[in-house]
């Protein structure tokens, strides 16, 4: 049997809650047409976009931006934001709105990060397996 040393235990501080996400609002998986256009929205949430595959422009706010594969972008609550396709590529995209009020989130406004590469279809993996547990009785 394994010993443990509980002094060690006794000395660990609490981690600290950096996001707490309160709910999830939506998952989509996308797969639009080259010519497709989403005329926009704003609400009092986060959403997240990731581009799977293809390319795929945005705008937040006022800026308009260009994303390519493994790209993400976050859009902050109550921030007007759209997207559309550029006629050549028909992208992949999945989208996650999300309720947040941790100042953790800030990190994540106004910036466009890239993911290091995934397995190719993990996103779509993760959609349908999510819509499953959402759509059981």
């Amino acid at each position: 049997m394994e010993m443990i040393n509980t002094v060690f235990l006794t000395t660990l501080e609490p981690m600290k809650r950096l996001l707490n996400v309160q709910s999830i609002v939506t998952v989509y998986y996308f797969e639009f047409s080259k010519n497709y256009l989403f005329a926009g929205e704003q609400h009092d949430f986060w959403e997240m976009v990731y581009v799977d595959k293809g390319e795929l422009e945005v705008s937040a706010g006022k800026e308009g931006y260009e994303l390519k594969e493994g790209d993400i972008i976050f859009h902050k609550p109550n921030e007007f934001h759209n997207l559309w396709a550029n006629g050549v590529s028909a992208p992949n995209v999945l989208v996650v709105s999300f309720v947040c009020s941790s100042e953790g989130m800030r990190f994540f406004e106004n910036k466009i990060m890239r993911l290091q590469q995934v397995k190719e279809s993990f996103w779509q993996k993760f959609y349908k397996k999510q819509k499953g547990c959402l759509n059981r009785n």
